[in-house]
């Protein structure tokens, strides 16, 4: 049997991991892991937040709309 301090960790993954899960549902196609968004307006709508590029993507020179293309295949 494993240590107490790794059951209770497994135990707080799976609980997080459940209401993360119940807290995006609606936000996926089908069983497919990945977001679907339309555009940045229904990222910040449906997330709560402003999409922003990485480091990476702003010294490619990317702006916010290729950069969210980039990530999402959209916009």
């Amino acid at each position: 049997m494993s240590d107490p301090d790794e059951q209770v960790n497994e135990l707080l993954q799976r609980v997080i991991d459940s209401l993360v899960n119940e807290s995006m549902k609606g936000h996926f196609e089908d069983n497919n892991p990945t977001l679907v968004f339309e555009n940045i307006e229904d990222y910040n709508r449906k997330t709560g937040k402003r999409f922003r590029i990485t480091k990476d993507q702003k010294e490619r020179g990317l702006n916010r709309e290729d950069a969210f293309k980039e990530l999402f295949g959209k916009e």
